[in-house]
């Protein structure tokens, strides 16, 4: 609505201007549209502010995130992993190389490789991969295996119970957990990647 102007005529009470309920009407007319204005744009500055306060809050909360995710995530540390006969009578020796890194306060992201170069005596027992840190429960790993020297068609790990802590390789081939230490020879590679919790 356009302001409504009260006319006042062009002398004192010379009875030309408004009526008096009619100048009060337009005076009423307009303090209400100025009110309902000015209602809205408070309404709409508060809404504006909640969105701010929201928007602050995201921020804060992602910012939070993102520097914790720095604070676990930004130091990769290198560590050499080895192979182990659980029965203690093969003796595997290489080059092992890995990787670890924090994603959060328990949950380590690893990733390692071992090549075998010589294998002395005859494996008796489990084959196990050394993990970089110690007391691994739940883990979210996959092992990938190379030149072994018979076919191991679905090579899995669980973590070994006992110190050191170590991934345990195994073949589920016909759905039966079979060691593969007496399936490692000189030029296998073996690779671990993924998660575990400390």
């Amino acid at each position: 609505m356009a302001q409504q102007i009260i006319n006042i005529g062009t002398a004192p009470n010379d009875n030309t201007g408004d009526p008096l309920r009619t100048g009060m009407t337009k005076v009423n007319a307009n303090f209400t549209e100025n009110y309902t204005t000015l209602a809205a744009q408070v309404t709409t500055n508060s809404n504006q502010a909640t969105t701010n306060s929201n928007q602050t809050s995201t921020n804060t909360s992602l910012d939070n995130r993102i520097t914790a995710l720095e604070t676990f995530s930004t130091v990769v540390t290198s560590y050499t992993p080895t192979l182990t006969d659980s029965g203690g009578g093969a003796t595997f020796t290489g080059t092992g190389t890995g990787q670890y890194v924090y994603i959060s306060a328990n949950l380590v992201w690893v990733n390692a490789i071992f090549t075998v170069a010589t294998v002395t005596g005859t494996a008796t027992g489990q084959l196990f991969f050394l993990l970089p840190l110690l007391r691994a429960y739940n883990i979210t790993m996959s092992v990938f295996g190379d030149n072994l020297a018979s076919a191991c068609k679905a090579l899995s790990c669980q973590t070994a119970s006992a110190s050191p802590y170590s991934l345990r390789i195994y073949d589920l081939t016909g759905g039966t957990a079979t060691s593969i230490a007496t399936h490692v020879q000189a030029g296998t590679i073996l690779r671990i990647t993924g998660l575990y919790y400390i």
